[in-house]
């Protein structure tokens, strides 16, 4: 009689890990998921470049819509370098080697009106991989042309709710 609720335990305790080797993979996709949960994907460039938007914070005003992009990625940087480079008179060499080591992402807060296809920044800054900002500020910006097949038009496309031909 001792032998059958030890086999029992075993089968249970199998059938435990069983299940539980089932739901592992969901489990680990809720935990990351839910971690990242306030950005969302909304553009990509082969080349490395990554732009996630926070659908909650988009505000709409009349055709306009403004909203945070967080841009990154190898391409993001290597963009950003040449913005360093451009302008040495207003960056130091800390900075642009700060740059270079410790860049991680853009956050840029853009707007676009959906209905003259125009885009044009608002504010931004850069972070390190400590999630600090450094270096300058983006400043607002003129309203220029969304160009086709670009980040920029396929994140309007999203965010102005519209079909481009």
């Amino acid at each position: 009689m001792s032998e059958k609720p030890s086999s029992l335990k075993t089968t249970q305790v199998q059938r435990l890990c069983e299940d539980t080797m089932r739901l592992l993979p969901l489990m680990l996709l809720v935990v990351c998921c839910s971690v990242r949960a306030d950005w969302t994907l909304i553009a990509w460039a082969d080349a490395g470049a990554f732009w996630e938007y926070e659908p909650e914070r988009v505000k709409r005003n009349g055709t306009r819509v403004s909203f945070w992009i967080k841009q990154s990625g190898q391409l993001v940087k290597e963009q950003g370098l040449r913005k360093y480079e451009e302008r040495p008179d207003l960056y130091s060499k800390r900075e642009m080697v700060k740059y270079e080591t410790d860049f991680a992402f853009s956050l840029v807060k853009w707007e676009i009106d959906c209905k003259k296809w125009e885009m044009r920044t608002l504010d931004g800054s850069d972070y390190d991989i400590n999630g600090v900002t450094f270096g300058t500020k983006v400043s607002q910006g003129d309203f220029s042309d969304i160009y086709p097949n670009s980040l920029m038009d396929v994140a309007a496309i999203e965010l102005c709710k519209v079909k481009r031909k």
